[in-house]
């Protein structure tokens, strides 16, 4: 039979206490973060940097059946451009995991809203 004495049954309470209570704060701080991180992506747009030798239209052809077109060349020479997609095509996280794949693409990341300083 285990026997505790009184401090440390107390200890072994309060320790079981404050990581719940952690866990549960975390889990909810989670969520609250992802709806507002969430909010300020773009998901119809990508902002996407190529590889200087790929040629902008193979990426257009490439992804033709989901209406990929450009919207503004940010710096067209390092080959940096925001591009817009139908999400009704694809879901935006399998869009962004798809360009990403493509052999041409250094990196892709979809646009944000950005709100000035008040």
């Amino acid at each position: 039979m285990i026997t505790f004495k009184l401090p440390t049954l107390a200890v072994l309470f309060t320790t079981m206490l404050l990581t719940v209570s952690m866990l549960w704060s975390c889990n909810s701080t989670k969520s609250k973060n992802k709806e507002t991180v969430d909010s300020h992506f773009i998901y119809s747009e990508l902002i996407v940097s190529l590889k200087k030798e790929v040629d902008i239209d193979v990426l257009f052809n490439e992804f033709k059946s989901y209406k990929l077109a450009k919207k503004k060349a940010i710096n067209a020479r390092m080959g940096l451009w925001l591009l817009t997609y139908d999400t009704d095509k694809i879901d935006p996280k399998k869009m962004l995991k798809k360009i990403r794949a493509f052999e041409g693409v250094v990196n892709a990341e979809f646009n944000k809203n950005l709100t000035g300083r008040e």
